[in-house]
């Protein structure tokens, strides 16, 4: 169910609050956002949920159907029949009763609601049913219908509209906002109700003396401890019955003593006469005077327990019918409950205890709870509200006759919000009051003023509200004492002002829902009150009626999304992306570097040190958060690798920005303890690292004479630079891949930043991928500890290609992977190559290869540095594999295979080995070598 209500406990009502508590514990927030769920009771809007507000976007005013989810950017979710990735719209019926959608229509024009009609059709009870937007206008079967219309992703009006072509069931108007790929968009499936202080509901007649008050009457500091007020029936409640080992029990669940003297419990004899409904136990179980807070009692038919037994046997069946009765010493009925009679069966009950008629009337609702389903189990109450339906109960184990039920949940929620209101001619408003109101206002006055204070928590936790309201005659609420809504009252209405017209009984039954979300600003953290003026049409009327409803929907983004199924949990929108204020780059001076999101009340958090940075928003604690919070400019007067999100409650965070600055007379310092204070650890596990600029080279007394010292600084910026940012511990800690340079597959893989800086130019890129050690003798510390690595772009990290013209003009510009050479096998560091080598050898190879028209990867050469260190010139290159040859000589990738050391690393050797086969029999063979 998509509302949250208060509630005024009719039946047939309260089933609109059944499923929607929601409760969220902590949530980290990181790149990706989680949450977790748990329990709670439906008392007041839970702290720190995660709800933000949005501009309104939900009118819900006719019913019963809703849209509950549409998808408007489908990339790659839920194909149509022809196979299409097209948009889709999700309608689901949250009421009890199927519905005929043929007639209905569906429209993305607020200038013409009736532009695509439904087909016949039916949408049982609960059910949900996808259409989808491609524009195809197909009439069905159900699951293949399409409208004549696509969505627009950038937002737009969409409505369903009744068959008259007018009414609108639900709408998002003016339009839903902007969507993104693959993430739907829709209403939230469960939210948490307001809770009505319904025990400190006011209420007063007013007379000629309060014509002062004006509407002050209604603000939250008015002083109402005069007026007239309602007290809660009890709530002791029925909780378990036992149809196999046979017994009943009750508890006080009113979290406060009850007065039940002269009070029985009556239960069913469903043997003899028909109908068997109509059939007592002659002997009825007397309560005592008073049940204490949460008081647990019961009563079995084992006579070896004097002190539980009923008195005489009670023959229900285990798979059979039954009932159990609260009876107070009025006749009344104060529970009630039902298992394996019809709703008719239960409508038809009329039965004699202690002296009084009763009848189920309002106490029970629809069927009763399915019978059991074979023995061990009894009927046990669960859930955290009285709904006096079979919702309230099921056969489940174990017994737990005497002790708490596992599925109860406490506190238990009042019964809502009372009918408040009058009747003399019954059964007009039959159910609809619970607080009588004839005494005081009929032929008294036609205006009676009453006050409901609640709590709000968490004022982001709203984005629409709704007051749903049953009235006779008229009405003007109030919200902290302005006004929120009005019906049928002069313009001015006075404490004795009577409503203009009158309201037959059916249609003031008719409960209207008005949007009240220009309202919401009028609300505060704390206490508010929700005050009606009620009018009659006139004092001696003989019906009045005030039954009012504040109902809240949140409309959400959904990650994943969820065609033809409940949505699940949803975000109320994306944070902008970070800005910052400073491009990546060579910098020679300090500067200040200001980070900032469009996102009003966004968090920003960085860290220095390549990690990930997130925030738990709700509990902020050394253990649930990483980095530092941005409060102002940040200094950068050295090398820095710095990276940014944005975080907000509710909402998804951005990705993770990295920048790098980089300081060249920074750079030229960096030894093996200054590496070491960058953070970077002592060991790679067994192995002694290599950090640092070699003295030999540029040292004080290196072995050049100051040749290369001299020109270090423009040396760094005469190539582009790669930076490679990433936590240190998935490089260099004991699950690290420079610690593990051995390891090989996805399992040594990592994620990591890559950024390209042109110190000549614009062209500069960052991108999220994966990172591996590459190669094969030298990824051994013992043959080099500068090892080759590779990048990988795959959707686990960012991107799926790097689309970047990283070689120029005569290369492709997307990759799936690129290699980064560190030219080990360019220079054999033995015999009399010792100290000649070049580290060109295989690039300048390719090159040569490419130049007479052959086929060759593209590589170029880059300063490289990790996490702000530098690392040394790598080789960045192509990689001759299967997606590397369909970028250049056509097919999809999937087409080639891919052959390494004998073995397949993409498709097979079946042709390689066929291809091979055929060589050796051409040798010997000249239609074999015709056939090649």
């Amino acid at each position: 169910m998509i509302l949250v209500v208060l509630r005024d406990g009719r039946a047939g009502e309260v089933v609109l609050l059944r499923h929607l508590t929601r409760a969220w514990g902590r949530a980290r927030w990181g790149p990706t956002a989680h949450k977790n769920t748990g329990a709670r009771s439906t008392a007041r809007w839970s702290n720190g949920a995660p709800f933000e507000s949005l501009e309104p976007r939900l009118v819900l005013d006719a019913g019963p159907l809703v849209i509950s989810e549409l998808l408007a950017v489908n990339d790659s979710v839920y194909p149509d029949g022809d196979g299409d990735f097209s948009d889709w719209i999700e309608i689901h019926n949250p009421t009890q009763t199927a519905v005929q959608l043929g007639g209905w229509f569906l429209t993305d024009d607020a200038d013409s609601l009736a532009k695509w009609q439904f087909p016949a059709f039916s949408l049982a009870a609960g059910a949900y049913e996808v259409i989808y937007a491609s524009g195809k206008d197909s009439a069905g079967p159900p699951g293949q219908m399409h409208t004549n219309f696509r969505l627009d992703g950038n937002g737009e009006y969409l409505a369903l509209v009744r068959p008259d072509g007018v009414t609108i069931s639900h709408a998002y108007a003016p339009e839903f906002p902007g969507q993104y790929a693959d993430v739907s968009y829709g209403v939230a499936q469960d939210a948490t109700a307001f809770a009505l202080e319904t025990d400190q509901l006011a209420y007063r007649v007013p007379e000629a003396a309060d014509a002062a008050l004006g509407t002050s009457w209604a603000e939250v500091d008015f002083e109402d401890s005069t007026w007239s007020g309602y007290r809660l029936p009890p709530q002791v409640l029925i909780t378990e019955a036992g149809t196999e080992d046979d017994f009943v029990e009750i508890q006080n669940l009113a979290g406060e003593p009850v007065d039940t003297s002269g009070w029985v419990v009556a239960v069913n004899y469903p043997r003899g006469d028909e109908p068997v409904v109509n059939n007592t136990n002659t002997l009825f179980w007397a309560l005592p005077e008073v049940m204490a807070p949460d008081e647990i009692l019961y009563r079995h038919d084992d006579a070896d327990d004097p002190g539980h037994y009923w008195g005489e046997g009670i023959v229900w069946q285990t798979t059979g019918n039954g009932w159990v009765m609260i009876v107070d010493d009025l006749g009344q009925v104060v529970d009630l409950a039902v298992w394996g009679y019809t709703a008719a069966e239960i409508a038809a009950m009329t039965v004699e205890i202690n002296g009084f008629d009763v009848t189920a009337g309002n106490a029970w609702s629809g069927d009763g709870a399915p019978r059991s389903t074979g023995p061990g189990l009894s009927l046990q109450r669960h859930g955290d509200a009285d709904h006096d339906d079979a919702s309230d109960f099921g056969f489940v184990g174990p017994v737990s006759m005497g002790q708490p039920n596992n599925e109860l949940v406490l506190p238990f929620s009042s019964r809502g919000v009372p009918g408040v209101g009058f009747d003399l001619n019954p059964p007009d408003f039959d159910g609809a009051i619970l607080l009588d109101v004839q005494e005081p206002m009929h032929g008294v006055n036609a205006s009676l003023w009453m006050r409901i204070p609640f709590e709000v928590d968490d004022l982001a936790a709203l984005n629409t509200m709704q007051l749903r309201i049953q009235y006779n005659d008229g009405f003007v609420a109030y919200l902290n004492g302005r006004e929120a809504a009005r019906r049928n009252v002069p313009d001015s209405p006075q404490w004795d002002s009577a409503a203009p017209a009158a309201r037959d009984a059916a249609e003031s039954l008719v409960r209207e829902t008005i949007d009240i979300t220009d309202s919401l600003g009028d609300l505060t953290v704390g206490t508010n009150v929700l005050a009606i003026h009620g009018l009659n049409v006139a004092p001696s009327d003989g019906n009045f009626l005030i039954v009012p409803e504040l109902a809240a929907t949140s409309t959400e983004y959904f990650l994943d999304p969820t065609p033809g199924e409940p949505n699940g949990p949803g975000l109320l929108g994306f944070v902008k992306d970070t800005r910052f204020s400073v491009d990546r780059g060579f910098y020679d001076e300090p500067f200040a570097l200001e980070i900032s999101s469009d996102t009003a009340g966004a968090l920003i958090c960085y860290t220095l040190d390549g990690s990930v940075p997130y925030l738990d928003l709700d509990n902020v604690a050394p253990d649930e958060t990483n980095g530092i919070a941005y409060s102002g400019p940040i200094p950068i007067d050295r090398t820095t690798t710095l990276r940014a999100a944005a975080f907000k409650r509710g909402f998804q965070p951005t990705n993770v920005d990295t920048h790098t600055y980089i300081f060249v007379d920074d750079v030229v310092r960096q030894d093996y303890q200054a590496t070491l204070d960058a953070g970077f650890p002592t060991t790679w596990g067994s192995v002694s690292p290599d950090y640092g600029m070699d003295p030999d080279v540029i040292g004080p007394d290196d072995l050049f004479g100051g040749i290369y010292a001299a020109t270090i600084r423009n040396d760094l910026k005469s190539l582009p630079t790669l930076s490679i940012v990433m936590n240190i511990d998935d490089m260099f800690g004991p699950s690290g891949i420079y610690t593990n340079s051995q390891a090989e597959g996805v399992a040594w893989e990592r994620a990591t930043s890559v950024e390209w800086i042109d110190p000549d130019g614009d062209d500069r890129f960052q991108v999220d991928c994966g990172i591996r050690i590459q190669g094969g003798w030298f990824r051994q510390d013992s043959g080099t500890k500068k090892h080759s690595l590779r990048l990988l772009f795959k959707s686990d990290y960012g991107p799926t290609k790097l689309a970047f013209p990283l070689f120029g003009e005569s290369a492709v510009d997307r990759f799936d992977t690129i290699t980064l050479r560190a030219g080990a096998n360019d220079a054999y560091s033995w015999d009399a190559a010792y100290l000649t080598e070049q580290y060109t050898r295989d690039e300048f190879g390719r090159s040569l290869q490419r130049a007479a028209g052959q086929v060759g990867s593209h590589g170029n050469f880059a300063h490289l540095y990790i996490n702000g260190i530098y690392w040394g010139l790598y080789n960045p290159v192509e990689r001759p594999d299967n997606s590397f040859s369909a970028s250049y000589y056509g097919g999809d990738k999937e087409q080639w295979d891919a052959i390494h050391d004998g073995s397949a690393s993409a498709g097979s050797t079946t042709a390689w080995n066929q291809m091979i086969s055929q060589s050796q029999a051409a040798a010997t063979s000249n239609a074999a070598y015709q056939r090649l």
